[in-house]
């Protein structure tokens, strides 16, 4: 029964992976999401934003160093 309950949860998690996988090789051709992929808030701005909303929060990064 163990065994059976992993298996499951194995072809759950080979679903999961092959959907992020397909929905990520469709979005790099086709300039615009194919199938959702459940980005939120700032991920979502991120991506659909200008490059201000990109570099607003990289001068705080880890390894940016302020100009001397």
């Amino acid at each position: 029964m163990l065994q059976t309950a992993a298996g499951w949860i194995g072809v759950a998690l080979a679903v999961f992976a092959l959907y992020g996988g397909l929905a990520l090789l469709l979005k790099d051709p086709a300039q615009h999401t194919v199938l959702p992929l459940g980005r939120r808030d700032r991920a979502r701005t991120y991506l659909l934003g200008d490059l201000g909303h990109q570099l607003e929060q990289a001068e705080r990064e880890a390894g940016v160093r302020r100009q001397l």
